[in-house]
């Protein structure tokens, strides 16, 4: 489960929560908000309650809060200071996830009208494209997960799925486009973000409905171009960074969980999307129960969405 809106004095009883649901944490570490006493405290309860922690390094809002090809730099450094602190205070750690997403304020220009308008998101992404930085960014995450594995801790990405569209013509095109160098580093996993409830965001109208089709078409592909590195996100329950209801009930969540199950992702590799959104629920443990592996179809709108950012994909190049 990922975790990201937590004060310190609330963290140890998260850790304690995940703990009685049977999941691990990915657990955000916000600069200049979290510290080295929050660290100390979530990876202690980590260490009392027998639950694996993974740090999620996250810059301030004004440094652009996820990294990218802009920040890589500023976020290197403060992942590298956690890494420190880790050290010494947290023996409970399996490693660091990155969380490559493009800068706030493109995302917000790609979804200002609502859906996905293939013209102006065009326009947005070829905006002042700068490759040179988007390789010294990558050279910034592919040293950091160097750093990452000489402590013997694990390098994983989380990204944004069209990444997975980008794949199909075997280019970088969508990739640098959107800023975030996710080949030719080192990761460990590579997780890509099918929240099926925020793909509403995307749809290309308002009757549009994603079922776990979704899951099923792009974890087939995860698989298929990723391998035993494979991951992916799913939910959301709503909860923290999100702004919609999320999923409508946990049966919702379970069939993503099947779909992603039946595409053959491992059920360490699979994250929920977040642990305090669970709170609204009565009963947080149905949210998180193992399901049995299914293979639900596609359905028409997660057909018509991956053909636009492949057709955006040709319009890049």
């Amino acid at each position: 489960m990922w975790l990201e809106f937590v004060d310190t004095d609330d963290v140890a009883s998260r850790i304690e929560q995940a703990a009685s649901l049977g999941v691990s944490v990915n657990m955000a570490l916000v600069e200049q908000h979290h510290d080295r006493r929050y660290l100390q405290t979530a990876c202690a309860a980590a260490e009392r309650a027998d639950v694996q922690l993974t740090v999620w390094p996250l810059l301030t809002e004004v440094d652009g809060y996820w990294p990218n090809q802009a920040n890589a730099a500023s976020y290197r450094s403060w992942a590298t200071r956690l890494l420190g602190w880790s050290d010494a205070v947290c023996p409970n750690l399996d490693g660091i996830a990155v969380d490559l997403e493009p800068p706030i304020a493109m995302m917000e220009s790609l979804t200002a009208d609502g859906g996905l308008d293939p013209v102006a998101a065009t326009e947005v992404l070829l905006a002042d494209l700068d490759l040179a930085e988007f390789e010294a960014g990558r050279a910034a995450f592919a040293d950091l997960c160097t750093e990452v594995h000489a402590r013997g801790l694990r390098c994983k990405l989380t990204t944004l799925p069209f990444v997975v569209d980008d794949r199909l013509d075997g280019d970088e095109d969508i990739a640098k486009a959107l800023r975030i160098p996710v080949e030719g580093v080192g990761w460990d996993s590579l997780s890509f973000q099918v929240y099926r409830s925020l793909f509403q965001t995307y749809a290309l109208d308002d009757t549009a409905e994603f079922t776990s089709g979704l899951v099923t078409s792009y974890a087939d592909d995860i698989v298929e171009f990723w391998g035993s590195r494979a991951a992916i996100d799913l939910g959301t329950t709503a909860g923290g960074m999100v702004e919609h209801g999320g999923l409508d009930s946990p049966e919702a969540m379970q069939q993503d969980y099947a779909a992603a199950l039946g595409a053959g992702i491992a059920v360490d590799r699979i994250s929920l999307y977040s642990l305090e959104g669970l709170d609204g629920h009565p009963d947080p443990s149905a949210w998180v129960a193992v399901p049995e592996p299914a293979t639900p179809r596609s359905d028409a709108a997660t057909d018509d969405l991956r053909g636009l950012i492949q057709a955006l994909d040709l319009a890049i190049d």
